[in-house]
């Protein structure tokens, strides 16, 4: 399973990523009871990594032209977390 969440820019920096990465974590392993979650985000956006390491998750590496937006190849950072993690 994959999570993903989109912020207002007028609420950056007030820890809701954060939050709500954690919430969407804990419902994944505690009420659905998966074993992996997975989220990725741009190389280049520093503040999405430390979301998901507040969060708990682990940087597995670097997906290189995984994502195509507006006919533009994307790398993307890849994070996952383990229900053993917890």
């Amino acid at each position: 399973m994959a999570i993903g969440y989109v912020l207002h820019p007028d609420h950056w920096g007030a820890g809701l990523g954060t939050e709500l990465a954690g919430l969407l974590l804990r419902l994944a392993f505690e009420r659905v009871g998966l074993h992996r979650v997975e989220a990725t985000t741009r190389p280049d956006h520093v503040a999405s990594w430390r979301v998901l390491e507040k969060a708990g998750m682990r940087r597995e590496g670097l997906s290189r032209d995984h994502l195509l937006v507006r006919g533009r190849w994307w790398d993307s950072v890849r994070y996952a977390a383990l229900a053993t993690d917890r």
